[in-house]
C-alpha cells in the first residue's frame, strides 16, 4: 500500500474523525514507518525487517513475493530475531517445488561500485537451498541483459540452523546500474530438500575503505557508527600553504572560495611535497592576505571531541592558516598520530621558524565556535575573521577521544611539546 494523501475536506473544523480517515493515517504512518530503512551507501532498504503489512496481504510493503511450485510464504512471529516479524518460506520437498522469493522495491545505486549484503537467517534443514541476488536497473528502470542482470552475493545448501547474521560476498554493480533490488531466495527449486527457510533484518554493511593488500576489507564500520562530517582550512600565506584534509582517504572532493573578491586563490593538490606515505592534502595560495578557504566533507567514525589547530606567525601577531575538524588531523592519514601530530604539512618532520608557533585550541572553547558555524561561515572563517591568538597564557592538554576506522574509541594522551594548547580572542 502507498501513500494516500489526507484532502482538506477531511480535516476541515467540526467534520468528525471518521474510521475511514483514521486508516488512512494509520496507513500512511505505516508506509512512512516502512520507507525508513537501513542507511547505506548506495541507498536504503525500505521495510527492511518487514515489519510493515499496512494492507495485511501477507506480505511486506515494499516487497513482493513470488513462490515456487508447492512452496508456502508466510510472517513468522514467534521465532524470530529482529522487531516483531520474521518472514520464512516452505519447501514441501519434491523434483521441481521449492519455497519462494522476496524481491525489494527499486533502491537507488551508482554503476562500478562494490557493494554487499548482510541479512539475517535460520533453516530447519541446512542442505535447503539459499541464495541473495541483486537485480540490477539501467536509469530507465529497465533491467540489465544478460551476465550484468543480476549479481549472486550468497548461495548455499550449507545454511545455519540457529538465527545468523550472514554477510553476503561483495559484488561489483555493471557500469550502467542506476537502481538495483534485492532478492531472498528461500527453499529454491532446483534442490530437493524439504524444510524452512527464514529471513530477517536484511542491510547494506558499510565497507571499510581501508585496503589491505590490494583487498577492500568489508563490514569494518558498523552503520550505527557511522556518520558524515565536516572540516575547513584556511590560510594568508600569499606564498602558499600545504596543509593535509581532514577527510583523508574518506573524503569528498574539497570545495574552496576566496575571502574577497579582490583576492584569487590557486588551489591544488600539492606544490612539491615531500611526503613519503600517502596523504590527502591540499595546496591554497591566495594572491593576497585577504586569505583561502577549503572545506571538506568526509564519512568517518570519529570520537567526541573536536580538534582546531592554527599556525600563529608571533612575530606578526597573525593567525597564518587554520585547520577544523571533529577528528584528529591523522584520521585518514595512516591513523598514526606520531606521524601527523598536525595538519601543517609545511612542517611536518621539519623545525619551526623562531616566529611561527602551533596552536592547539582550548577543547571548551573549540565547542563554542563550533556552535557558531553555519552553512555560509565554516569554523575556520569564523576564526579568521573574528579571533586572534591569547599568548599570556598556556593551558595544560587533556586527553581526547577519538576513533579509528572501526568506530573503535581511544584517547590521545598526549602531544608533541611544541605544539601549545591556548585560547583564542575576539
Amino acid at each position: 500500500m502507498g501513500y494516500e494523501a489526507i484532502t482538506n475536506e477531511e480535516i476541515i473544523v467540526g467534520k468528525p474523525v471518521t474510521n475511514p480517515l483514521m486508516a488512512k493515517i494509520k496507513g500512511n504512518l505505516d508506509y512512512l514507518l516502512g520507507q525508513i530503512g537501513v542507511n547505506t551507501l548506495s541507498g536504503i532498504i525500505p521495510n527492511a525487517s518487514f515489519e510493515i503489512d499496512s494492507d495485511e496481504d501477507g506480505i511486506p510493503d515494499q516487497w513482493t513475493r513470488n513462490l515456487y511450485p508447492g512452496g508456502s510464504g508466510a510472517y513468522e512471529e514467534t521465532d524470530i530475531i529482529h522487531g516483531s516479524k520474521a518472514y520464512k518460506f516452505v519447501h514441501p520437498g519434491g523434483d521441481g517445488n521449492g519455497g519462494g522469493y522476496l524481491t525489494s522495491d527499486y533502491i537507488e545505486a551508482a554503476g562500478n561500485t562494490q557493494l554487499n549484503v548482510r541479512f539475517w537467517l535460520k533453516t530447519t534443514n541446512a542442505a535447503i537451498k539459499v541464495q541473495g541476488k541483486i537485480l540490477c536497473y539501467d536509469t530507465d528502470k529497465i533491467q540489465l541483459s544478460g551476465g550484468d542482470a543480476e549479481k549472486t552475493f550468497y548461495s548455499s545448501v550449507a545454511n545455519p540452523t540457529s538465527w545468523t547474521n550472514i554477510e553476503g560476498s561483495l559484488v561489483t554493480l555493471p557500469v550502467a546500474t542506476r537502481y538495483i533490488k534485492v532478492r531472498l531466495l528461500g527453499g529454491v527449486d532446483d534442490t530437493n530438500q524439504t524444510g524452512i527457510v527464514y529471513f530477517d533484518l536484511v542491510a547494506f554493511p558499510i565497507i571499510d575503505l581501508s585496503i589491505t593488500e590490494g583487498k577492500i576489507g568489508n563490514a569494518a564500520v558498523s552503520q550505527g557508527k557511522l556518520k558524515t562530517s565536516q572540516g575547513s582550512v584556511s590560510t594568508v600565506s600569499t606564498a602558499g600553504a600545504e596543509l593535509t584534509l581532514p577527510g583523508g582517504s574518506y573524503g569528498f572532493y574539497p570545495q574552496v572560495r576566496s575571502a574577497h573578491s579582490s583576492c584569487t586563490v590557486e588551489a591544488k593538490m600539492a606544490n612539491g611535497i615531500y611526503f613519503t606515505s600517502y596523504a590527502t592534502n591540499i595546496f591554497l595560495k591566495p594572491s593576497t592576505v585577504n586569505g583561502a578557504y577549503a572545506q571538506q566533507r568526509y564519512v568517518t567514525a570519529s570520537g567526541k571531541d573536536p580538534w582546531l589547530f592554527i599556525l600563529y606567525d608571533k612575530k606578526e601577531g597573525q593567525i597564518v592558516s587554520t585547520w577544523y575538524a571533529p577528528d584528529h588531523p591523522s584520521y585518514g592519514q595512516g591513523g598514526n598520530e606520531k606521524k601527523v601530530p598536525h595538519p601543517f604539512a609545511d612542517y611536518l618532520g621539519k623545525e619551526l621558524s623562531e616566529h611561527l608557533e602551533i596552536i592547539l585550541v582550548d577543547l571548551k572553547q573549540t565547542r563554542e565556535i563550533e556552535k557558531e558555524a553555519r552553512v555560509e561561515q565554516t569554523v575556520s572563517e569564523i576564526v579568521m575573521a573574528e579571533y586572534t591568538v591569547a599568548t599570556s597564557e598556556e593551558l595544560k592538554f587533556k586527553k581526547r577521544d577519538v576513533s579509528n576506522e572501526k568506530g573503535e574509541h581511544r584517547f590521545i594522551e598526549e602531544i608533541p611539546d611544541y605544539i601549545k594548547v591556548r585560547k583564542l580572542k575576539r
